[in-house]
C-alpha cells in the first residue's frame, strides 16, 4: 500500500519549486526498498524525480549521496541533482526528501550483448569519475558477506515447523528457498575464503547496480539510477551484481562486460572469474539476508506480491549458481 497519494505531498513540491512547478505527476511502480518516487511530466516528457527516501536513511547520509552524484554530473547518464530553498534534502513526515532529473530509457532484463557491453562501459566510466589515489585492501563485500554468513549460523537449526505464519504463496516458496541457502552456504563460504585474503583495488561503487537501475535507449546507456548504496568497494563488485540480475554467468557475457569495461578503464585489476565468483556468492547471500530478515528478525514487509517475486528470481539464479559455485 502505498503511503502517499499520486501527488508529492505539497510541502515537498513547494521545498523544490521552481523545478516542480506545473508538471503533470504519477507515482512510479514501487519497490521492496521503503522508497517511492514520483514522476513529474511537462507535455508528456518525463521532467524530475521526487523521492522519498527509506526511513533508515538520514539527512546526512542523503547529502553524502548527493555529493558523490556531483562528482559525476559530467557524465549524461547520472541524474542531476536539483537544490531547493534550503539545499538539496528536505526532512518531512520523518522521511528525507530529493528531486532530481528523469533520466530517459527503461531497463532491459534480457539484454543484447551490446547492451551488456555498453553497460560494462557506463559502469568504468562511472568508477573513473570517483577514482582518487591509488588505495588497495581486502575487498568489503567479501567480508561482509562472511560476516552475515557467520553471524546467521543459528538459522539452519531453526526448522519450518517452528517458523511464524506467511501467507501463501510465500509459506511454499520459504522452505525451498531456506533448504538451498543451507545447501550451498559451504560451497558459499570456501568461496570467499578463497578472495579473502586477498588485496584488491578500492574506491567508490555503486554496490546496488541492478538491471532496473541501468536504463537503455537502443545499445545506448542513458541512465543509471539510484545511488543509495555508493560507499567504497571493489569495482568488481559493480560488475558481479548487475550480472546477476542479468542472470549472466556464461563465459561470454562475461567476457563481454569485462570487454566494456576495459575499453575505458584499461587493464582491470580484477578477472573475470573474480567477477563470477562475486556474482554467485551474492545471490545467495541476498537470499540468506531474507532469511534472516523473515525468520529471525521478523521484519514486515508491506507487499507480499514484490517481495514473492524478488524471492522467485533469487531462488532460480541461486540454482542456477549451485551448477559451478
Amino acid at each position: 500500500m502505498n503511503t502517499y497519494c499520486d501527488i508529492p505531498p505539497s510541502p515537498v513540491l513547494d521545498f523544490f519549486a521552481p523545478h516542480t512547478r506545473g508538471l503533470v505527476w504519477s507515482l512510479a511502480p514501487r519497490g521492496l526498498s521503503g522508497a517511492e518516487v514520483w514522476c513529474g511530466r511537462d507535455d508528456d516528457t518525463p521532467r524530475i524525480a521526487v523521492k522519498a527516501w527509506p526511513a533508515p536513511v538520514t539527512h546526512e547520509r542523503l547529502q553524502e549521496i548527493h555529493t558523490q552524484m556531483q562528482r559525476a554530473t559530467a557524465l549524461p547518464f547520472v541524474p542531476q541533482v536539483f537544490a531547493g530553498a534550503h539545499g538539496t534534502t528536505f526532512s518531512w513526515a520523518d522521511r528525507v526528501w530529493d528531486c532530481c532529473a528523469w533520466q530517459p530509457g527503461r531497463p532491459h532484463f534480457a539484454p543484447t550483448l551490446a547492451q551488456v557491453e555498453a553497460a560494462g562501459a557506463a559502469l568504468a566510466q562511472l568508477h573513473q569519475m570517483w577514482r582518487t589515489e591509488p588505495r588497495w585492501g581486502l575487498c568489503p563485500a567479501v567480508a561482509n558477506r562472511l560476516r552475515l554468513l557467520a553471524e546467521c549460523k543459528p538459522l539452519w537449526s531453526t526448522p519450518p515447523s517452528r517458523w511464524p505464519p506467511f501467507p501463501h504463496p510465500l509459506d511454499s516458496l520459504l522452505p525451498e528457498v531456506f533448504t538451498i541457502c543451507r545447501s550451498l552456504t559451504p560451497h558459499v563460504i570456501a568461496t570467499l575464503r578463497s578472495l579473502e585474503a586477498t588485496p584488491v583495488p578500492l574506491q567508490l561503487c555503486l554496490r546496488d547496480v541492478r538491471a532496473d537501475h541501468v536504463l537503455f535507449e537502443g545499445e545506448d546507456v542513458r541512465g543509471i539510477i539510484d545511488f543509495g548504496a555508493v560507499a567504497v568497494d571493489h569495482p568488481a563488485v559493480d560488475l558481479a551484481r548487475l550480472l546477476s540480475d542479468y542472470e549472466s554467468w556464461d563465459d561470454q557475457r562475461v567476457s563481454v562486460v569485462m570487454a566494456g569495461y576495459q575499453r575505458v578503464a584499461g587493464m582491470a585489476a580484477f578477472s573475470a572469474e573474480d567477477v563470477r565468483r562475486l556474482a554467485g556468492t551474492g545471490v545467495v547471500c541476498s537470499m540468506v539476508r531474507w532469511l534472516v530478515r523473515l525468520l529471525v528478525t521478523q521484519e514486515f514487509c508491506a507487499d507480499n506480491e514484490l517481495l514473492v517475486q524478488r524471492l522467485s528470481q533469487l531462488f532460480r539464479r541461486a540454482e542456477a549458481v549451485a551448477r559451478w559455485l
